[in-house]
């Protein structure tokens, strides 16, 4: 995970992308992970197809930032 993200850009990020998450977002800036809760298994599902293992990456953040 990039360092520049914070809570509120995940939370938009996801909401952005039509993933929805309940209101428990972790993360760990030690060891470079963001835990995600979601209120259903189908919900995680759906998730997972769409964030890639680099969905919170430096690159990615680059060019979500070129975007606006």
């Amino acid at each position: 995970m990039y360092q520049k993200y914070d809570f509120r850009k995940i939370r938009t990020q996801l909401f952005a992308d039509k993933i929805y998450t309940n209101q428990q977002i972790i993360i760990n800036r030690k060891y470079g992970e963001l835990l995600i809760g979601f209120k259903t298994i189908e919900e995680q599902q759906v998730a997972t197809i769409k964030m890639k293992i680099n969905y919170f990456s430096m690159e990615q953040y680059k060019k979500r930032c070129d975007k606006t």
